[in-house]
């Protein structure tokens, strides 16, 4: 990036041992981000704020790397607090003709992995949107940058068809025209974890899903249906919830009721979580967006509970109760009542 003139953040090369680290770490100036070679996926980052994180983390860091990623190389480079995530699209022909499309915000993150994306960005000057995509052209032009920038779409072009005339050496001189963005697009990544108990994993088998119905601003991208068993050992995405609109608050406010349409049973989601952080009025106000938001501004606050461990005289009680049957909301014999004994019956094929 330097060859071309880029913008880049103070960094080190490969680091040696810790010593190398500690004086890589003053002459970028802390607080730094120590990072292995092999990371990817917002994996293979450690914030070091001081020089005796990074003597307390160095050599854990290394072997978690060796371990999970199988490369121990790290480096570091300066950590930017308060900073944002801003990707930008681009399509190259492999012969430096370079088109880019509009950014996408991925500032929403927990843990370093996207929660939610949204374009175009916010509350950023045009001067800077535009040098942004300048750099990204200049870079993947000067490389020679063939075919898409990422994988992960939000934009109303079909990039893999772009590809396939790609491939078959078509001219693709009128993707130019098509590249303007419009309008404004969110996606949210709904996940088999379980936000009352630290985002864990959530395993199990899916005993019902409902999705709404999708339209040419509603597009909902799963792989799960009902009667599916979630297992330990794969990325926990369950589903990607995009929606297009006019302005960002038109776009929020069809999210919000698509993820009201929404139903799941069976396993913990973050489906109330997601749901809870598109109404918030932090969320609303685009001031607001930065990589600390879901650490420092925006705190979820669940609706139900979680059992820790249940008895035989233990009831969970849903308000109102059961209309029509009683005049509080507690059944009058407790969890031993005769719709409770008629599910037993009906669970053991009696």
């Amino acid at each position: 990036m330097c060859e071309v003139n880029l913008p880049v953040l103070p960094r080190s090369d490969l680091l040696i041992d810790i010593e190398d680290a500690k004086r890589e770490a003053l002459r970028v100036g802390y607080p730094v981000m120590l990072k292995s070679t092999a990371g990817s996926g917002g994996k293979g980052m450690c914030q070091c704020l001081n020089e005796k994180d990074l003597e307390n983390l160095y050599e854990k860091f290394q072997r978690s790397a060796q371990k999970y990623l199988i490369n121990d190389g790290l480096y570091l480079e300066r950590y930017v607090e308060n900073g944002r995530h801003i990707e930008i699209e681009i399509f190259g022909d492999g012969k430096g003709f370079i088109v880019s499309f509009a950014e996408r915000d991925c500032s929403l993150q927990r843990r370093n992995q996207k929660i939610l994306e949204e374009s175009p960005a916010m509350n950023l000057s045009e001067q800077i949107r535009c040098a942004m995509r300048n750099f990204a052209v200049q870079l993947t032009s000067f490389v020679h940058y063939r075919s898409v920038g990422t994988v992960e779409i939000i934009y109303g072009i079909d990039l893999v068809e772009w590809m396939v005339k790609l491939a078959f050496s078509e001219q693709i001189d009128e993707i130019y025209q098509l590249s303007k963005p419009f309008g404004h697009a969110v996606e949210l990544r709904l996940c088999s974890e379980n936000p009352l108990n630290d985002f864990c994993p959530s395993v199990g088998k899916i005993s019902e899903v409902e999705f709404p119905k999708t339209t040419e601003d509603i597009r909902i991208d799963t792989w799960i249906c009902s009667g599916i068993e979630i297992c330990p050992f794969y990325d926990s995405l369950l589903a990607k919830i995009i929606v297009h609109g006019e302005n960002r608050q038109e776009t929020i406010t069809k999210l919000s009721f698509v993820l009201q349409q929404i139903n799941l049973w069976g396993i913990e989601t973050n489906l109330h979580f997601l749901r809870q952080l598109i109404s918030s009025e932090l969320f609303f106000n685009e001031q607001n967006i930065s990589l600390q938001f879901l650490t420092k501004l925006f705190h979820y606050e669940p609706k139900g509970i979680e059992i820790i461990r249940s008895g035989t005289f233990t009831a969970i009680q849903d308000y109102p109760g059961r209309i029509g049957f009683w005049n509080i909301e507690i059944s009058p014999s407790g969890p031993m009542n005769h719709f409770a004994f008629t599910r037993k019956e009906l669970l053991d094929a009696n």
